[in-house]
């Protein structure tokens, strides 16, 4: 490895930038993280359009090296990348129970699993956008030790009354998903069972008059003959 003798003045310099900006932020950081652009502008000392150019060459360099690297695909490859893009795929579950199941039946619990996509009637996502919301008001240093400890002052807050609050208002979600169903069940559906029973009737009448008006017309041409 290299010392501190053979590298030259200018990548010194360099590094000496980017020693004290690095210490400099050991209570925490001087330029917020998520502004990536400041940070390496006062770490290297180089104009921003340089940091731009930078970046960009770096992705072209990565992304030659990823298609050198890249290995020639199998057909077990092949068929696995294509099952991992397709997410949406209808899974099928065993018949057989499940081990979660069978220890919850040995302390009398029922474990009710959730639609697909309907979050909303799933308690915990609350919980996760309370503590989203929490850190997001109460972050000012943007630290990751803070946010550790505003998440666990959250949770810790999180008491018997504001857990039964979680489940209260996914009951009212439940509630308007049973009203919706039974409208569904009750009224859109009878109404297009009459509208089907309508239409076959004018259809079986409409027939009954063509047969009607044939006969006519045959018997019609009989007396004249």
């Amino acid at each position: 490895m290299p010392t501190g003798r053979e590298f030259s003045e200018d990548l010194k310099q360099m590094m000496f930038r980017v020693i004290l900006f690095v210490q400099n932020e050991k209570n925490g950081p001087t330029i917020p993280l998520y502004n990536v652009n400041e940070r390496l502008n006062a770490m290297l000392g180089i104009l921003k359009q340089s940091i731009l150019n930078l970046k960009k060459e770096m992705k072209e360099l990565q992304r030659r090296y990823n298609d050198e690297e890249e290995p020639e695909e199998s057909p077990t490859k092949t068929a696995t990348s294509l099952s991992i893009k397709q997410p949406h795929r209808k899974q099928t579950w065993s018949s057989s129970p499940l081990r979660v199941d069978e220890a919850a039946k040995q302390f009398d619990v029922e474990i009710l699993r959730l639609p697909v996509r309907h979050a909303v009637l799933n308690p915990i996502e609350l919980a996760s956008a309370g503590v989203k919301n929490y850190i997001r008001d109460n972050n000012t240093k943007f630290r990751l030790v803070d946010i550790y400890n505003l998440a666990m002052e959250y949770l810790a807050a999180v008491d018997e009354s504001l857990a039964t609050s979680y489940f209260e208002k996914i009951r009212r979600y439940e509630n308007t998903f049973k009203t919706a169903d039974k409208y569904v069940q009750e009224v859109v559906e009878t109404t297009l069972e009459e509208s089907d029973d309508l239409e076959t009737s004018d259809d079986n009448s409409s027939d009954d008059v063509s047969l009607n008006d044939s006969e006519d017309l045959d018997n019609n041409e009989n007396s004249d003959a």
